[in-house]
């Protein structure tokens, strides 16, 4: 195991400057406000003085009128009534000592001193909350945000434009725009984990010398390209695939076949006879084009599936009788049922013949002729003689034209037995060549013959049959699923849409259209032009609507663009000498938080599940095991429908690595709001784990002299912000050269494990919220592979099976075992359903969220607030000072009340529970934290900061978490030209 630090790593550096939040947080307001704090605390004061001084002289006179209104007097000076005091002063002053004038006196001027600080500071309050929300305004219109807002589809860009136009023509913005604007600048210039364009990749190494910027960390190299949902939704539909394959996850058993459908949302069990079955189990490779795919089905002599008897016996299914296999089943397709006209149940089909009743062309002396011919009918059919024609005479006469039907025929076999002298109705001639087929089916006695002539539909044994019935049951198979159009320009392709506008087989309007979009989108990696781009781009696309029959608001469905930036020309340098020691504190941390596993319990029910079923120590394949768990959770199994879920879960609170570690944290002293254990012991081993790295997102800073690590998030290590940043700097075509100076690693997999990454998503800039993909699994590469990221050896998913009865359910591929390695903590809850499912079944947690689960108990203050110390391992800040308050808690803001009224009232609860007036703010509305949500800097001593918590207040939060700014400006690393600029660096290190 490595246990050196590496020497280099990833960074994230926000679009602007540490010290571009300077202009919105409004240093002059915060001083009125205190102007306004002090002259009322200083009133206040003299109001008590004078309290005192009135009691005497209250008490030196006898009861009456004179003390009463002394009283009164006192009263009003004690509760801040300045008109009625002046009057009863005025009424009074013959009653009064020296001392008492003086006193009130002082008091009343004040008073009104206070006042005209109070008007003052009004002016000064709502003319900053104009001039810091048309900064936001205007900083948010910068083009790096202004780009990442076009790229997102954000409504806030139309917005921001209006707000534009008020502020050029010298109106204040709307106060919703400013906030939102406000929002985005701040996390544009301090908060280290936004998306797209407001941050870039650049990294970082460990060497001799002094922290500081190598290079200039202004310029960035833009990558840019089409989102690959709208590049998979014009190559669907402007390039059909010109191919079939076999759905890869497809799984023949148990007489039926299970696949796992394209959209990775759900796995179907569908019943098929053995020559579809036979025949998907044989379908090559390489696919087969419509033409050929069509013959292959025409070949089988299949018939229209739609009109298949859903009561024939199948030997490979249980008895048709029993009530489950009838249970309607939303994750079970039914090749023999899919007229969408037809009710979905097990009646029989009227326009089918009836076995079991007489045939009405039955001859009959009270019917017509019976050789007539019948509309409709190809020839007339066998009267079944199962019971006596209705229109017959009574069951007691004899008819001598006809032979009685309840008297056994002795020239004739009985109705139940076949006649060895004539063919069977049941049967297919056996000397009569059935066109497209190898070999007849043997029939079922029970149910008529499927190749029988049916009025409504061709018949199949013609020499030339129709091609609608092959048609339409190629159409249901590619419906299920079970077999997938393979298109011949994957988006892993540098330019998809021109490679497939080049193709011979595409139309020229097709090939005109893909051509326009991919000129649109190639204007994206233009710097200058990046921010007009995108909106272009848009136009563009929306422009195509009518044409290619898209609906109205489409592009809600995925952002027209991706974008990121990459730093090229600068890098973060830190001193190795000082900052390597850290990498032990970070393994021993990793140790205690890396294990837990917040769907372990939920795992061990889907064992036992698949284990009651199939049975322990059998191998499952991994698409059946899948529709198991499918129909377990349909079926209200307790806990199964949890794997499918996209809620967030935090780790459990019983896990042992965290209860060791709140064990130690409750032994240790907390000084100056900080718990702090230094150094921290090694965490026993946990061999059972699927983690073997963990990647540790956050800042190194330097507090009192000495270097720590302020901890942001903690994910799974796979390498996986290696692996984008190597994928950008391929796309952008950077140098051999210089990407050798970039990180590119690979966990170390478990001893006998593979690990494997589902290839759907790990190619492409998939949007993995409508993700399309088919679910590949493609071997990691391990650590000892440098260079350019490839996609390694592809495993099919019905090559793969479930073991149960382990411990732990194990997927092996050819008797290895597999470890799916996630995406990173997006994945848990971005992914499709099934593909959700294969991560938390068999990979290890994404993220480890494990800050909630530990966190001391601290202590309540008077106000009642939870102060909550900072954490600090062995110089891993782990936990920042943190200040827990209930929502109905905070201030809420009085109808008709001034913002500058309701800032005092704010300000004077946040001093009485400590919370620092420029922090982070959580809101917590369930269990743990919104997952989406990031944590919003607010200075609650600015207009904007004061406004923004009387709009978090009004949403529905349960809770709010004000959290240290840590690291702010002063700890931020200084580049060439005195700026300062936050880093967030990914340190990896191995459990």
């Amino acid at each position: 195991m490595n246990t050196s630090p590496r020497t280099t790593f990833v960074v994230r550096v926000p679009a602007f400057p540490a010290d571009g939040v300077g202009a919105l947080r409004s240093p002059r307001a915060a001083d009125w406000l205190r102007r306004c704090r002090d002259a009322a605390e200083e009133t206040r004061l003299q109001a008590a003085r004078c309290s005192d001084i009135l009691y005497d002289v209250v008490a030196a006179l006898p009861a009456g009128r004179d003390r009463s209104a002394l009283l009164d007097l006192r009263r009003s000076v004690h509760n801040g009534r300045a008109a009625r005091a002046r009057r009863l002063v005025g009424k009074l002053a013959p009653l009064l000592t020296p001392a008492a004038e003086r006193a009130l006196d002082r008091w009343d001027r004040l008073v009104a001193d206070a006042e005209r600080t109070r008007r003052s500071a009004t002016e000064v309050w709502d003319g900053e909350l104009d001039r810091s929300g048309a900064a936001a305004v205007r900083a948010a219109s910068r083009p790096a945000i202004t780009l990442e807002l076009a790229r997102s589809a954000s409504p806030l860009a139309a917005a921001l434009d209006r707000a534009m136009t008020a502020v050029g023509h010298g109106a204040a913005p709307d106060l919703d725009t400013a906030l939102s604007a406000y929002a985005f600048v701040v996390r544009a210039c301090m908060k280290t984990t936004p998306r797209g364009s407001l941050s870039a990749w650049a990294h970082g190494v460990l060497t001799d010398g002094p922290d500081r910027w190598d290079g200039d960390p202004h310029p960035r190299e833009h990558h840019a390209e089409l989102n690959a949902f709208i590049s998979l939704t014009l190559l669907r539909q402007l390039v059909p695939p010109g191919r079939l394959v076999a759905n890869p996850s497809t799984v023949d058993t148990d007489g039926a076949l299970y696949a796992i459908t394209p959209n990775c949302d759900a796995v179907r069990r569908i019943r098929a006879d053995s020559a579809l079955r036979e025949l998907i189990a044989t379908w090559p490779p390489e696919g087969h084009t419509m033409t050929d795919a069509t013959r292959a089905l025409a070949a089988v002599a299949r018939p229209d599936p739609r009109r298949a008897d859903p009561h024939r016996a199948d030997p490979h299914r249980p008895d048709p009788h029993r009530p489950d296999p009838h249970r309607p089943d939303p994750h079970r397709a039914d090749l023999h049922r899919v007229d969408p006209q037809r009710p979905a149940s097990r009646r029989p089909d009227p326009h089918q013949p009836d076995p079991n009743r007489p045939d009405p062309h039955r001859p009959d002396p009270h019917q017509p002729d019976p050789n007539r011919p019948v509309p409709h009918r190809a020839a007339p059919q066998r009267p079944g003689p199962h019971r006596p024609d209705p229109n017959r005479p009574g069951p007691h006469r004899a008819d001598p034209h006809q032979p009685d039907p309840n008297r056994p025929d002795p020239h004739r076999p009985g109705p139940h037995q076949p006649d060895p002298n004539r063919p069977d109705p049941h049967q297919p001639d056996p000397n009569r060549p059935v066109p497209h087929r190898a070999a007849p089916h043997r029939s079922d006695p029970n149910r008529p013959d499927p190749h029988r002539p049916d009025p409504h539909q061709p018949d199949p044994n013609q020499p030339d049959p129709a091609p609608s019935g092959a048609e339409r049951t190629l159409a249901r198979l590619v419906d299920v699923g079970l077999l997938v159009g393979a298109d011949e320009t994957p988006l892993q392709d540098r330019d998809p849409l021109r490679a497939a506008a080049r193709r011979p087989d595409v139309t020229e309007e097709a090939a005109a259209i893909l051509t326009e979009v991919a000129d649109a989108a190639d204007a994206l990696t233009r710097t200058d032009a990046a921010a007009a781009a995108v909106p272009e781009l848009a136009d563009t696309l929306n422009s195509l609507s009518a044409r290619l029959s898209w609906p109205a608001g489409a592009l809600r469905h995925g952002a027209p663009a991706y974008a990121d930036t990459v730093l090229t020309t600068g890098k973060l340098a830190l001193d190795a000498a000082e900052w390597g020691p850290l990498w032990t504190a970070l393994r021993a941390v990793a140790g205690w938080i890396g294990h837990a596993d917040p769907w372990a319990a939920t795992r061990a029910r889907a064992e036992a599940h698949l284990e009651a079923v199939f049975g322990a120590h059998r191998p499952i394949p991994l698409t059946v095991a899948l529709h198991a768990l499918v129909r377990a959770a349909d079926s209200g199994v307790p806990g199964i429908e949890e794997l499918w879920s996209d809620e967030f879960r935090l780790p459990p609170a019983d896990d042992p690595g965290l209860a060791g570690l709140r064990k130690l944290m409750a032994s240790a002293p907390t000084v100056d709001g900080v718990l702090r254990i230094d150094p921290l012991p090694p965490a026993p081993a946990r061999p059972d784990s699927l983690t073997t790295r963990l990647a540790f997102y956050g800042h190194p800073v330097r507090l009192d002299g000495r270097p720590r690590f302020v901890v942001n998030s903690v994910e799974d290590g796979c390498g996986r912000a290696d692996a984008h940043v190597q994928r950008i700097l391929d796309r952008i075509g950077l140098g051999d050269e210089q990407r050798r100076a970039w990180p590119d690693n690979r966990p170390t997999p478990l001893a006998d494990t593979v690990d494997v990454e589902i290839a759907a998503v790990a190619d492409s800039n998939v949007n993995l919220r409508v993700l399309g993909a088919l679910p590949e699994l493609t071997v990691s590469q391990g650590l000892s592979t440098r260079g350019r990221s490839a996609a390694g050896a592809r495993i099919d998913a019905r090559e793969c099976h479930v073991v149960a009865g382990e411990g732990r359910l194990v997927l092996a591929h050819g008797g290895r075992r597999l470890r799916v390695v996630p995406r990173g903590r997006m994945a848990d809850f971005h992914y499709p359903a099934v593909l959700r499912l294969l991560l938390r079944m068999f990979g290890p947690s994404p993220e480890h969220r494990v800050q909630p689960v530990i966190a001391p108990e601290g202590h309540l203050t008077e106000a009642g607030c939870r102060l909550v110390p900072r954490v600090d391992l062995g110089g891993v800040i782990l936990m920042r000072r943190t200040v827990i308050v209930e929502s109905d808690q905070v201030p809420r803001r009085g109808a008709g009340e001034t913002l500058l009224s309701y800032a005092e009232r704010v300000d004077a609860w946040r001093r009485g529970c400590a919370i620092p007036a420029w922090s982070f703010v959580r809101a917590v509305s369930a269990a743990g934290a919104d997952k989406h949500r990031k944590p919003m800097p607010i200075d609650l001593s600015s207009p904007l900061g004061v406004a923004q918590i009387e709009r978090t207040t009004h949403r529905e939060a349960r809770r709010l978490l004000f959290q240290e700014v840590l690291p702010d400006a002063a700890h931020a690393p200084v580049a060439e030209d005195g700026s300062r600029w936050f880093a967030e660096a990914v340190w990896e290190v191995d459990i």
